[in-house]
């Protein structure tokens, strides 16, 4: 990977005024690579919400490439030792916080809300096939991330299963698998390279099918969009 510059993150413990820590949501710390700088309206909205109940805030910013923000953004996070999960969350999505609450609160390791993205039916196709809708979740073999909860153990079984992927950033040391790729002919976006090395770990995707995402402009709900079920064909047939 080459030499890039890095931005000093934004590592927010400082609460908002008159809220107190709380001990359970500090092991949550959100993660955000922010593009622009400035997320959406409805983004800090979210943000707003979620510090005020406690959850420490790591961000990136001004990163033009999605790989190295990523990368970074989830590497300088990881130095929080009381951090035991992740959200990692892009600046144009919103959320309800009960969602995020729900996706803590499922039994699996590796979570995500999908909205709709211009890709989104190439990428949900990538499912494993024969698994149902069980508990509101449904395995997948890569969706995006744009909204994802990973627990740090994942995270730390992928640092011991890819060495070849450890690598410095300007003294950073990070694990490169937030990256773009070529399989079976075709170019594979960052979020689809992690979700297939997490799966060849032991910790498969999962997405939470019946959840409101609102992605930059768009809203979505895969539950409810018959695009979405069409795609994802017979496996809608399990408990919603």
């Amino acid at each position: 990977m080459a030499q890039v510059s890095v931005e000093q993150p934004d590592m927010s413990d400082n609460l908002p005024f008159g809220v107190k820590s709380n001990p359970q949501a500090r092991h949550m710390r959100i993660v955000m690579p922010s593009y622009t700088g400035i997320p959406s309206d409805a983004c800090s909205e979210l943000l707003m919400a979620l510090q005020s109940q406690g959850y420490p805030l790591t961000k990136i910013s001004h990163c033009s490439n999605v790989e190295h923000a990523r990368t970074k953004a989830l590497a300088h996070a990881m130095q929080d030792a009381k951090a035991s999960e992740f959200l990692l969350l892009d600046d144009d999505v919103y959320v309800y916080p009960e969602t995020i609450e729900r996706m803590r609160n499922c039994h699996c390791p590796f979570v995500a809300v999908v909205g709709a993205t211009k890709q989104m039916p190439y990428q949900i196709t990538l499912k494993q096939t024969g698994h149902e809708i069980v508990d509101g979740l449904l395995e997948v073999a890569g969706a995006p991330l744009h909204c994802a909860l990973i627990r740090r153990q994942c995270i730390e079984d992928a640092w011991k299963e890819f060495p070849d992927r450890r690598c410095r950033i300007a003294g950073l040391s990070v694990l490169a698998i937030f990256d773009s790729g070529i399989y079976n002919g075709e170019l594979y976006s960052e979020d689809l390279w992690f979700c297939m090395r997490m799966m060849n770990i032991g910790y498969p995707l999962h997405i939470m099918v019946n959840a409101d995402v609102q992605h930059g402009n768009m809203i979505a709900n895969i539950a409810k969009n018959t695009i979405y079920k069409d795609i994802l064909g017979n496996t809608c047939k399990g408990t919603m």
